[in-house]
């Protein structure tokens, strides 16, 4: 990444062993729309897209998982918290499209769909939001307030990407 910059806006996409998935919305687009939405200025954004077994190795380094997941998120150490807007927000983001099409499949909800929430679900990290000690499958997840945040944000995105 660069170096840090006032209002900087930049996005960078990767792909690694995976072409980039037909369904998966513009990153820049999904970035651009939830920073605006969060009232944020800056952001610099590292998006990786690769394959099941690089996800799980890194899932299995950072997490001790020894599983593939759909996404990762390595916030830099001074993107900021929700109360600090004026922060910017820094880091990178993994991405298995496999799984997410995997997951998408599992839900019942259209790949894209699936593919916006991962992406929210990592910029609200990024931002320093958090849903520690709350089971993304249960049925309280859906009143934690970053968990909420996100669902509120998934529509108001694909809406306007017209996914």
């Amino acid at each position: 990444r660069a170096a840090q910059g006032v209002g900087m806006k930049r996005v960078e996409v990767a792909a690694d062993s995976v072409e980039p998935p037909d369904w998966l919305p513009d990153p820049r687009a999904v970035v651009r729309l939830v920073m605006r939405e969060l009232g944020r200025a800056s952001w610099q954004i590292g998006v990786l897209l690769c394959d099941d077994e690089r996800m799980a190795s890194m899932n299995r380094q950072y997490r001790n998982i020894d599983a593939p997941t759909d996404v990762l998120t390595f916030p830099a150490a001074d993107s900021g918290t929700p109360a600090e807007p004026d922060a910017p927000v820094e880091g990178d983001i993994a991405i298995a499209p496999k799984v997410v099409e995997e997951n998408a499949n599992e839900f019942g909800v259209p790949v894209c769909e699936e593919g916006c929430r991962v992406l929210i679900h990592a910029l609200l990290h990024l931002c320093g939001y958090t849903h520690d000690g709350v089971d993304l499958a249960s049925p309280q997840a859906g009143t934690h307030p970053m968990l909420a945040l996100q669902e509120r944000l998934v529509p108001l995105t694909m809406k306007e990407l017209k996914c």
